[in-house]
């Protein structure tokens, strides 16, 4: 039987050193990748009186959305015009269409800091700014609203939350 001596170490191959550096990045870039992804959901909302006609494709907004939006804003009902989730790398933001008259435009500008732009029948109609954490961590949502001007008195509403804010709701029942 062959003695081994460990008192010398043995030196790899820098072959087998690329091998081993090329698997650990090959193991790391998803998790890289995800940290550098953000996530969000966009709702596009309109307020008003007025009921729904019947041959509207809206929506009703949910009971738990539309109840937050009833203690703060003076219309009664409120429909969904369209609903987007998507994600962007952090440093490149993204541009997603809401409906045929608008888009928006999101970018981080800091780690922390989300800027929206609402982009309105080819024009810019706002631009905000909001902290990204309570968004993420506490399921605050961030709202942009303004004057629907192809309908006097009622409004439009874009609604950005985390995308699983209402997947947690529904595992607290």
């Amino acid at each position: 039987m062959k003695a081994t001596n460990l008192s010398t170490p043995k030196f790899c191959s820098a072959l087998q050193i690329l091998g081993l550096a090329l698997m650990v990045f090959w193991f790391a870039t998803p998790v890289l990748q995800a940290a550098e992804t953000l996530k969000l959901s966009a709702r596009l909302v309109w307020g008003t009186n007025r009921d729904k006609s019947a041959d509207d494709e809206l929506k009703a907004m949910t009971p738990k959305l539309k109840s937050k939006f009833v203690n703060i804003f003076k219309w009664k009902e409120y429909y969904e015009i369209s609903k987007k989730t998507f994600q962007f790398p952090k440093h490149e933001g993204k541009q997603v269409r809401m409906s045929k008259k608008c888009e928006i435009i999101m970018k981080l500008l800091d780690k922390d800091t989300l800027q929206v732009q609402v982009i309105g029948e080819d024009q810019l109609q706002r631009t905000v700014k909001h902290p990204l954490k309570p968004i993420l961590n506490d399921g605050d949502l961030f709202v942009v609203g303004g004057d629907d001007k192809d309908s006097y008195g009622d409004a439009w509403f874009l609604v950005i939350t985390h995308p699983d804010l209402g997947k947690e709701h529904k595992k607290e029942k």
